[in-house]
Order: C-alpha cells, then sequence, then structure tokens
C-alpha cells in the first residue's frame, strides 16, 4: 500500500450559497478546528446561474462562483485552512454542465451547431437532427399564437427562456421560418423528452451530459480545477456522479495521472450488498454512502422493522417485497423518463441484430436494464469484459428470460459481442439512471414501512430484511482492508432524511405496535378518508421523527418544512401525483390531514405522547451513529449543522441557512460542562456536540489508529450483549501511514448502545441496567473512556458496561 503523507483523518461538509459563501466557510474554520475537524470539504465552488443553491450545474468550470465570494472568497478559505494547519477537498461534476444560455459552451453549441467548437464537449448526437430542446408548455404553433414565441433583441424568446440564433438567422422573417433556420428545435416537454438527441444527467432537463472521455473536453473541464490543485489550494477531490461518465476507469487514470498519487480522491458511487469498486481504479474508495446503510442496519431492531412491514402492507395496500418489485419500477422509469436513451440504444444495435425488429430489440435492452443488478457495468471502450462484467449482464439476461422476457438474452450478446462496443457503451449510462429513478426516487419513498431505512445506499434488499450485526461488522472489517482512507458518512446533501430524524424513526422499530394503534387512531375522520394510507403511514412517520427534534424551531416554519417534503415525496412515489403531472388536490387533501395532526386536539396529544416515549432512545440512537461513523473505517464525514441535532428532510430543506452562533454556542457547553449535565439537558443537543467534539480530536490525535487496516468486533459476554455495537480499531504496520511500531499505540474500542428502549425502557441505558455485561480489552493497563474523559477499572481484561456507560449511552475507551 502506498504510505500517504495529506490525508484527512475527517472532513466536514459546507454547502456553500450566496447565503453561506466561501467568506463565511473561512470565518467558520476555527469552530471546526476546535471540534476536531482535519479537512474541510466544499460543495461545487465554480459559477453556476445566478441564484442557484445546489451548485451541481456549472456554466464557467474556469470562474469561481462570483455569488460564493469569488476568487478573493477562494483564497480567504485557504488561509484559514492553512491558519490552522487543516485541508481543503473539492467537490467537482465532470459528468455534466447546465444546458442554459446562460452557459456560453451551451449557447454556442445552440447557435452554431455541428460547426461549434463545443459540437464534442456534450453528448449530442447531431446525425439525428437538430438538438431538441423540450422548454415549451404548448405546440410550436400555439406558442407562436399566444406571443409566447418571437424574436427580440436578436433572441429567440419564450417567456424568461432567451435563446441565440443561429449567426445567419433572417430575424425579420417570421418566427416559423426563424425556427427553421436554428440548428435546435423547440418542442412540448412532455413530448420533446421522448426524442432527445442529447444526454442529459438523470431525467434533468437542464443538465447536459460531457464527452469528458475526449481528452480536449477533459481539458477544458479540468483546466481550473487542476490548478487550484497545483497550487495548493485543494488538497483533495470528490467526483460527482462517477456512474455517468463513458469511462470511469480511463477517467480516473487520468485525474489520478494529473493530481498524483497522494491526492485524496473518492468517487460517489452506490455500491450494493456485496458489490465492490471495480479493480484497478486508482481512487480511495467512495464517498461512504453504503457505510450509513451498514450502521442503520446494525442499529435497527429487526423483528421491529417486520412486524412495521406486515403492518404497512395490510394497512395501506403497498405490497411487500422492496425488491421483488424493483425491476418493475426500473422498468416505469425507462418508459417515462428515458424513452429517447432507449431508443439511442437500439439505433446503435439494429445494423447488427441480424435482422431483429426494433421493437425486440427495444424489450430485450428495457428488460435487461431493469433486472441488472446494482448500477452499472464497467466494460471500457477497448479490451474484453471483465468476468464480472460478463457474469452481471449474463445473470440480468437469465433473470429477465424467467420474468418473461427472453428478449433480453439475444441483446446481451449482442452488447458483449464485438461489434456491440458502442451500444454498450451507451447502454452502461442508462443504468445507473434507470436504478436512480426506479430505486433511490421511487421504491424509497413507497416502500416507507420504516421509512429511515429508506436512503441513498441502501438498495432493495435491505428494505426487505436488515443486515444482521455479524454482516455489518464483516463488512466493516473488509472495508478497512480495502479502503482505510474511503469516505464515511450518515447525513449528507443526498439523504433524504437527517441521520437525527433516521434515529428517531429506528426507535419506532422498537415499538411497532404503538406506531400502529397511533396510526389507526388518527386514521379517522373526512380529513383522513381523503387521503391514502401510503401517504399517512410517511407523513405520520415524518411528524414523529421530527416534532420537537430542533429545540426552538417555530411551528409554523416546521409546518411549511413538512408541506414541502412531503409534497416532494408523494411526486417521487407517484401512486396519486408526479412531478410531470402534479395532483394538486390530492396533495392539498394530504396538507389538510396534516393539520389535523398538528392542531392542538386529541391527535396531537397522542403523537406528543409517543414522541416522549422514543425520544431519549432516538437521542441515544443519534449518539451511538455519531460515534460508530467516527470510529468505523475511513474518514467520517460530518455534514453541515450535523454536529448537533439537525431534523432536516430531503432537499432543499438539508440546505437551509447555517446557524453558526447555535453551533459555536453549543460547542462552549461541552467544553464547560459535565458530560452528565449535557445528558440531562440533552434537547439542546450540546450532549452531541461532546461526543462528535471529542471522538473527532482523538482521530485526530491517533491518525494512525483510526486509518489502520485493521477493525475488529471485541468480544462482548453478559445478559445485555445484543445491546451493545462494538468496535475495536488497532494500528498497523501495511496501513496508509505506515506505523513501524503499531504496538507503541494504543488501541481504541467503541461502544454504543443499540435497541435501547427495550434495554431502559425509554429512559437513559446507563448504569446497572447493563448488569453483568462486559467487554473483553485485552491485556491492557489502563483504559480511559475519552468522552467523559474518566479511568475506567480493568478486570481480567474485561471493562464492565456499567462503567463504561455510568454517563451516556457510548464510550471511545482509550487502551494502553
Amino acid at each position: 500500500m502506498t504510505r500517504r503523507t495529506a490525508v484527512p483523518t475527517s472532513t466536514y461538509r459546507l454547502h456553500l450559497t450566496h447565503a453561506f459563501t466561501l467568506h463565511d466557510a473561512a470565518a467558520l474554520v476555527p469552530h471546526l478546528h476546535a471540534i476536531g475537524v482535519d479537512w474541510v470539504y466544499a460543495s461545487p465552488i465554480q459559477e453556476v446561474p445566478a441564484g442557484a443553491t445546489h451548485g451541481y450545474h456549472v456554466v464557467d468550470p474556469d470562474r469561481v462562483n462570483p455569488e460564493l465570494g469569488g476568487e478573493e472568497g477562494l483564497a480567504a478559505l485557504r488561509a484559514a485552512v492553512d491558519a490552522h494547519d487543516m485541508g481543503l477537498v473539492l467537490d467537482i461534476v465532470p459528468n455534466h454542465m447546465a444546458a442554459s444560455p446562460d452557459n456560453p459552451w451551451w449557447a454556442d453549441l445552440l447557435a452554431r451547431g455541428p460547426a461549434s467548437p463545443h459540437a464534442r464537449t456534450f453528448d449530442v448526437d447531431f446525425d439525428a437532427g437538430p438538438l431538441v430542446l423540450p422548454v415549451l408548455g404548448t405546440s410550436v404553433e400555439q406558442a407562436i399564437a399566444d406571443g409566447d414565441l418571437r424574436v427580440e433583441d436578436g433572441m429567440l424568446v419564450h417567456h424568461e427562456l432567451r435563446l441565440p440564433l443561429a449567426p445567419d438567422t433572417d430575424i425579420d422573417a417570421p418566427v416559423e421560418q426563424v425556427l427553421a433556420q436554428q440548428h435546435y428545435a423547440l418542442h412540448e416537454w412532455q413530448h420533446g423528452e421522448q426524442i432527445l438527441n442529447w444526454r442529459r444527467f438523470f431525467a434533468v432537463n437542464e443538465l447536459a451530459g460531457l464527452r469528458v472521455e475526449e481528452p480536449q473536453v477533459f481539458d477544458a473541464v479540468h483546466a481550473t480545477i487542476l490548478r487550484w490543485v497545483d497550487e495548493g489550494t485543494v488538497d483533495g477531490l470528490r467526483i460527482d456522479h462517477i456512474d455517468g461518465l463513458r469511462d470511469p476507469a480511463g477517467y480516473l487514470e487520468t485525474l489520478r495521472d494529473r493530481i498524483g498519487e497522494d491526492r485524496w480522491l473518492v468517487v460517489e458511487k452506490i455500491v450494493e450488498s456485496g458489490e465492490l469498486l471495480p479493480p484497478g481504479w486508482p481512487v480511495d474508495g467512495t464517498t461512504g454512502y453504503e457505510v450509513n446503510a451498514a450502521l442503520q442496519s446494525w442499529l435497527t431492531d429487526p423483528s421491529g422493522h417486520q412486524a412495521l412491514r406486515r403492518a404497512f402492507a395490510q394497512q395501506t395496500g403497498v405490497p411487500l417485497g422492496t425488491r421483488a418489485r424493483l425491476a418493475r419500477s426500473k422498468l416505469a422509469a425507462m418508459d417515462e423518463l428515458f424513452v429517447a436513451e432507449v431508443d439511442r440504444i437500439v439505433a446503435l444495435l439494429l445494423p447488427i441484430s441480424g435482422g431483429r425488429s426494433e421493437a425486440m430489440l427495444r424489450r430485450g435492452v428495457r428488460y435487461l436494464t431493469a433486472h441488472l443488478h446494482g448500477y452499472r457495468t464497467y466494460v471500457g471502450p477497448e479490451g474484453e469484459p471483465s468476468e464480472s462484467d460478463r457474469s452481471a449482464i449474463g445473470a440480468a439476461a437469465r433473470a429477465a428470460d424467467e420474468a418473461g422476457a427472453p428478449e433480453a438474452v439475444p441483446v446481451a450478446g449482442l452488447l458483449l459481442g464485438d461489434e456491440g462496443r458502442p451500444a454498450l457503451l451507451r447502454w452502461q449510462q442508462l443504468t445507473g439512471p434507470a436504478a436512480a429513478k426506479g430505486f433511490e426516487d421511487r421504491l424509497l419513498f413507497r416502500d416507507v414501512a420504516l421509512s429511515g431505512l429508506c436512503e441513498v445506499g441502501a438498495d432493495a434488499a435491505l428494505l426487505d430484511a436488515v443486515w444482521s450485526p455479524d454482516t455489518v461488522t464483516d463488512f466493516l472489517t473488509t472495508r478497512a482492508v480495502r479502503s482505510p482512507l474511503a469516505g464515511t458518512t450518515t447525513s449528507t446533501h443526498d439523504t433524504k432524511r437527517s441521520e437525527d430524524v433516521r434515529a428517531r424513526l429506528t426507535a419506532l422499530a422498537e415499538v411497532p405496535d404503538a406506531f400502529v394503534d397511533l396510526f389507526e387512531a388518527v386514521s379517522v375522520g373526512s380529513a383522513a378518508d381523503a387521503v391514502d394510507g401510503h401517504a399517512r403511514w410517511l407523513l405520520l412517520q415524518t411528524v414523529l421523527a421530527t416534532r420537537d427534534l430542533e429545540p426552538g424551531e417555530d411551528p409554523a416554519a416546521h409546518r411549511e418544512r413538512l408541506v414541502d417534503s412531503t409534497r416532494k415525496a408523494l411526486r417521487e412515489a407517484a401512486l396519486h401525483t408526479t412531478h410531470r403531472d402534479p395532483n394538486e388536490p390530492y396533495e392539498d387533501a394530504v396538507f389538510a390531514w396534516l393539520d389535523t395532526l398538528l392542531a392542538d386536539g386529541p391527535a396531537s396529544t397522542q403523537i406528543d405522547a409517543l414522541v416522549e416515549r422514543i425520544a431519549v432512545p432516538a437521542a441515544c440512537t443519534s449518539l451511538a451513529q455519531v460515534l460508530l461513523k467516527i470510529a468505523a473505517p475511513g474518514v467520517p464525514d460530518v455534514y453541515r449543522g450535523c454536529e448537533t441535532w439537525d431534523g432536516s428532510l430531503t432537499d432543499p430543506d438539508n440546505r437551509r441557512p447555517l446557524d453558526v452562533g447555535r453551533l459555536e454556542k453549543l460547542r462552549d457547553r461541552a467544553e464547560t460542562l459535565d458530560p452528565e449535565e449535557l445528558r440531562d439537558t440533552w434537547q439542546d443537543g450540546a450532549v452531541k456536540a461532546l461526543v462528535t467534539q471529542r471522538a473527532l480530536r482523538a482521530r485526530r490525535d491517533l491518525s494512525a489508529v483510526f486509518l489502520s487496516t485493521r477493525c475488529e468486533t471485541p468480544r462482548v459476554d453478559g445478559t445485555a450483549a445484543d445491546h451493545v455495537a462494538a468496535l475495536r480499531r488497532t494500528a498497523s504496520t501495511d496501513g496508509p501511514l505506515g506505523v513501524p511500531e503499531p504496538g507503541t499505540l494504543p488501541s481504541v474500542v467503541a461502544l454504543a448502545t443499540r435497541l435501547p428502549l427495550a434495554l431502559a425502557d425509554g429512559g437513559w441505558p446507563i448504569g446497572e441496567v447493563w448488569d453483568d455485561t462486559v467487554v473483553h480489552v485485552g491485556d491492557v493497563g489502563r483504559v480511559t473512556d475519552v468522552l467523559t474523559d474518566r479511568s475506567l477499572p480493568v478486570v481480567d481484561g474485561r471493562v464492565r458496561l456499567s462503567d463504561a456507560f455510568a454517563i451516556l449511552p457510548v464510550a471511545l475507551l482509550e487502551c494502553m
């Protein structure tokens, strides 16, 4: 293993917007250093359209977004980072740019078509005709008749959209003739999506795919990013949506060659159960969504989860079996969103198909895509497909055949043949979006029996049955060996619910009967009758998970967040309303029922009673997630504001302004108050700040231990052994930091309470509730709990958990 000298021990993800700029980030750096964070992790900083808040639709890759503070703001952040001996990792977006006239590259493409120097920058098939722009709400003829489409100031204007015209356009001609002279063609958005001749990011018409596999495009997209790396402004990179690229391996090899072997490099990649990154990728690993799924499993009561699944199916009519329904959901996503993408693959297959019909090929492509396990395969432009890729495609073909689509078998053969490589490369860019839209953006909002499990990084099998503790620890042990520097996370800009919201939901698995009783009690009356069981179940869980979670939140603001997130969730689930065809009367009925839950009355009283019962156990689970994430193999990330309680729901809720004053106040409380007092006043979130900052500091001080290739499960004995999640980390000679004498460093044992409600009946699971339970720490002379700064007695190599958990339901033991 290559010895590394500049890698983070932890990161802190900042979401930068016009309301939280690079200058604000620089001002926050002292706080981050104080809580033990090692590197700042910044969302994309290149210029995007004015007022945008997510940063993933770049319009100028060579310019720091002026709304973020521009180059001056970046310099200020770098100076602050250097002053505290920290690092900076940057999120970059090589797959796509904004499909907007604000983007000069895209605007030039629109104006000049195939003659544009950017004709090869974007993934456009001009052989199929003018570039299709699905931007109209009506037909072209109707838009012209209504005066909504006209030439004005040398531009083609449609409401707020202003499109450039070809240089030789006769602007005095009728609009119909002006349109005929362009290198693009306007269409109704719903129809136009089905005939697109360019690649998007997923199904987003505002994001155009890049041909970053071409050297000149790579150079143009990365010129400024590489300058920042070369100058030392940026220390590491996080690559967004690696699965979208035509040749991920080739891209990463080029990038690694340009940034050097020592730079920290991770990729945003969903890996399903048992799936590994392709061998040979020159990266440190994924960003860690799969670790979140593993920790969620470890802390969830499996029997309670199954009870909720059965009740959910009975109460809502949504059938059991997420995995069994996945292929159908992918098919629905393709038929609604990716018709054009499927047709482009069929067009490439048709000349080599031996006379097979378009209809047969289309069915084969659709079903092969639907039955592929995972998000994609990784066959490159040249060379033989790997055995694992052949196996995955073959398995998908057999599964499709068994599902009644034998057409997938010959299509798989064509894709794997020498002549089928262009179609295969295009197909590999479809399978990820189909999986994401069919699973992440549909089933994860439909199969919400225990909605906290419905998260990016989970797979369909996990929603059917959570992993066993042994499976989780085996996964973490393997990850330590294979990817000791990969990312680890529990909340991100992509998560549908924050880690603390999910912890509340995890608690429901310990009281499934109480939740079902509450569901039935509040599902009466005319307001409830107008809403289906799925929406009521999902919304009730969301109310329980967020009620009084953020101290002092205004009830009106809480309701607004619930409305916005529920609207998005229902449209993603696509049962009664969708983004493409919103059913606003139904949505209004859902929100009217929400008001019956929030208003003073019997429903609100019953909700408060269940919240009170699960609140402390949920807080215990939140602390467990934090500690296990920090102790687990990899580089843990703290998402902005999550060093204390965070009640964020799906984006854009998780991009709300950061209350820096509150974070600093809680940090100070965690520094000055006794841990027992912080526990007793846990509602303000300072106890989470305590666990976060003391564990992060330990990790920074003992980097060779936490970044090693060794992760084990210490033996736990006693009546409450099943209520412990435990990890032991020790330094290793073969780790990325290359410690020559690991025995001179302490080992660290992380202990966290799982299933706390059953152990302590809603109270804090501390002290004598642990009875005779002990953890084996080995032949050590001294054990200190880093979180509470206490020395613990060791008898025959064992520590009593009643001692370890005397104050908090988590402990981080330093053993010498």
